[in-house]
């Protein structure tokens, strides 16, 4: 059954089947077909975009197989491999695997996989820019394929000959070419709007933005009728993966057109789309005018960012008006980011020493927008790619100091979802309060202050809901009707899965069933004003292309809630305390979120004392559902 629903592409309900396979072949020890099964996962993944995981159930099916001398699943399994690099951008390292595949399959007279592997060196070989190589394996293959007759192997090589002679200008013969590759990939969507993107490069590069637009909404919406059809959000979060570079090549076009506006709308409606499905709200087309509208409601600045790796760019929207901008690649970025991060987790002070890349990221990434940022300026920003780890309050602004000295800063999943409205706020503040577990997991620290952040927070509400110790249980959660308060806290570990970030939990009390898991809490509709997650890394473990950071933030907007306050890295157990106390006391004198928070965190800078550093004061972090004044 598995296999028949992975050749009518249908990867995510084949999952199912294949993991009840693959338990039944280890099991009883039947281990080809255990290595048949690990192989099929590994495409599943592959081709829903999870290419960690498809890598590495396609690793465990190559070594297992090479053991059994399974040479003609062996090969496939290879070449599934150099696949899953080709998509990653590791072209070189694709070519290792291709070029392994190919071997064995020549070795063996394996022609029809021959001609697949010949057809992906070629391609690999046109995304390197070596046009005369990928030729000659293109004819390889074009003349395996004229031999064989096999169907299934004809619309390949067909589109690599079209974008051949695309990068050799030969326009008319890219249009020939990639016309026969429609004709022969009509049964197959995964390839179609690759080729609908190819024709929108083709027109592009003869200068015609209509016919151009056209094919790239042709292959949008492929793209979107796929993803629709999806049954598991797992799969929905990862599907965007293996479409990134298309969708950057499309921005791109519209930004060298002109149509800055649109580019913008177009980045917005691939964000959060699964939060957004999961909320039943239905995300239109929006406008300039609508965004601009959303910063005068909300009296806040908004950025957008969109990473490319040969072009980024920040579209600023302000009640005064709007403009784009374009920023350096994100390899550059990223460089600042990973550096800036390790000094902040080192325990720097990194305003004092005046660190390089704090500084460099505050001029490539907020100066742009700085006439458009009077002191004391509400920000909603949108991340992209490696900016969700960053928190951008720590950056280091012309007069030295962190910015969030200048600025209240606030992230959303997506400015389409910020005007969603949400059921009224509570009237009345109330608090569910949920932690100081008894340790189930005694490979986790224990936390010796998580009893006294409880009290604290505690007494400063009336007729406070507080389940800890015994009675911090996951089912005392769901049994508590968190949907009746207007504030939420936990006060407990959390443990990331970056593998399934749905399945990352906060650990409670109990024998057996201790976790809270991110899914679960996603389903438990809220109305509260505010959900703290006092944990390390709450925020989430992993950024998926579009959809944004996913952990406890997501899953706690997911269920209703307006405002969500969550870590990015690990926390200090005592400085945390003390920390959710000056909160919760903002809270309490009607502070909106962002502003309770970033009060605690001046607090901190001003103390004197090693709290100073941005490592006890930047891990939490506002992630904004709906925005208002």
């Amino acid at each position: 059954m598995s296999h028949v629903l992975l050749n009518r592409h249908r990867y995510d309900e084949s999952i199912g089947w294949c993991r009840r396979a693959l338990e039944t072949s280890t099991r009883e020890g039947y281990y080809g077909w255990q290595a048949l099964c690990l192989n099929n996962l590994g495409w599943c993944y592959y081709r829903l975009g999870d290419l960690d995981k498809a890598e590495s159930y396609m690793g465990q099916a190559e070594a297992l197989l090479g053991r059994l001398g399974k040479w003609s699943d062996q090969q496939t399994a290879l070449g599934n491999i150099g696949t899953v690099r080709h998509y990653q951008g590791d072209y070189k390292g694709a070519l290792v695997y291709y070029r392994r595949a190919l071997a064995l399959a020549e070795k063996f007279q394996f022609e029809s996989s021959q001609a697949i592997w010949l057809n992906n060196l070629a391609m690999t070989y046109i995304d390197l820019g070596d046009p005369a190589s990928a030729e000659a394996y293109n004819r390889q293959a074009l003349d395996l394929q004229s031999r064989l007759k096999d169907p299934a192997l004809s619309a390949w090589p067909v589109l690599n000959a079209a974008q051949i002679a695309l990068a050799r200008h030969d326009y008319p013969a890219a249009r020939q070419a990639y016309q026969n590759a429609l004709q022969a990939a009509s049964n197959e969507p995964n390839l179609q709007w690759e080729i609908h993107g190819g024709l929108a490069g083709l027109y592009s590069a003869e200068k015609d933005p209509a016919h151009a637009r056209a094919e790239y909404g042709q292959a949008i919406g492929i793209l979107d009728a796929s993803w629709s059809e999806l049954l598991n959000d797992q799969s929905k979060l990862t599907f965007p993966i293996r479409a990134m570079r298309f969708y950057r090549r499309y921005v791109n076009f519209l930004m060298d057109g002109g149509k800055e506006q649109e580019a913008l709308d177009f980045v917005e409606s691939r964000r959060a789309r699964l939060l957004a499905e999961d909320m039943g709200v239905k995300l239109g087309a929006a406008s300039p005018r609508g965004y601009r509208s959303l910063a005068k409601e909300t009296g806040a600045v908004l950025l957008s960012y969109w990473l490319g790796p040969e072009q980024s760019y920040l579209w600023i929207t302000a009640p005064g008006g709007s403009r784009a901008v374009k920023l350096p690649p994100e390899g550059r970025i990223k460089d600042l980011v990973d550096r800036y991060s390790k000094a902040i987790q080192d325990g720097r002070d990194t305003a004092a020493t005046g660190n390089p890349a704090g500084k460099e990221l505050f001029s490539i990434l907020v100066a742009p927008a700085k006439d458009l940022l009077p002191p004391g300026s509400r920000v909603i920003l949108v991340p992209d790619g490696c900016l969700h780890g960053l928190n951008f309050e720590t950056l280091i602004t012309d007069s030295g100091r962190y910015w969030i000295e200048e600025a209240t800063v606030e992230i959303a999943p997506s400015l389409r979802l910020l005007g969603h409205s949400r059921p009224p706020a509570h009237a009345n503040q109330s608090i569910l309060v949920i932690g100081d577990p008894v340790q189930s997991d005694t490979s986790l620290a224990l936390l010796p202050y998580a009893r006294r952040e409880i009290a604290d927070i505690s007494t400063l509400f009336r007729n406070p809901k507080v389940l800890q110790r015994e009675d911090a249980r996951p089912e005392a959660y769901r049994s508590a009707d968190p949907g009746h308060f207007s504030v939420v806290h936990f006060a407990a570990h959390a443990v990331p899965n970056r593998e399934s970030p749905l399945d990352s939990a906060i650990v409670l009390s109990g024998q057996d069933s201790y976790k809270l898991y991110a899914w679960e809490v996603s389903k438990i509709p809220l109305t509260a004003d505010l959900v703290t997650v006092s944990a390390c890394q709450s925020a989430g473990a992993r950024a998926y292309a579009g959809e944004g950071l996913v952990g406890f933030a997501w899953a706690f907007l997911n269920a209703g809630a307006r405002n969500v306050v969550a870590s990015l890295w690990d926390v200090n157990d005592e400085s945390t305390a003390a920390f959710m106390k000056s909160l919760y006391e903002n809270v309490r004198r009607n502070k909106p979120p962002a502003s309770a928070l970033r009060d605690v965190k001046l607090a901190f800078i001003n103390s004197g004392t090693v709290r100073r550093k941005p490592y006890y004061w930047a891990p939490f972090q506002v992630y904004l559902g709906s925005a208002s004044r």
